[in-house]
């Protein structure tokens, strides 16, 4: 879904955790319809999943974990997409814009 009439709001550093001890560095971004994940590095541009729709999240959390704080992007069929080392600041801010903009 690339929509023209999107707009960037934030952009965090995490990792998607895709295998227990497997992550993905890159870089987390929320638009005012989506969510994208753009891995750094050698997987840039072969990321397993790139792009979240708001239609298809039931919700997304932040919280504590081992590698400090993390954002969890729940999809509508239950799967969750996990990404680990988000700093604090901004992992509290995003999960708090995504629910601002889907609080209707």
């Amino acid at each position: 879904m690339n929509n023209p009439s999107s707009t960037k709001l934030i952009s965090t550093y995490a990792s998607m955790k895709f295998i227990q001890a497997q992550i993905i560095p890159g870089i987390l971004t929320l638009y005012n319809d989506k969510i994208t994940f753009k891995a750094n590095g050698i997987l840039e541009n072969h990321e397993i999943k790139s792009l979240f729709s708001f239609e298809e999240i039931q919700n997304v959390k932040f919280g504590l974990s081992l590698t400090p704080f993390r954002l969890t992007i729940v999809e509508s069929d239950g799967e969750p997409w996990i990404f680990d080392q988000v700093p604090r600041k901004d992992g509290k801010k995003f999960a708090e814009l995504y629910n601002v903009l889907t609080s209707h």
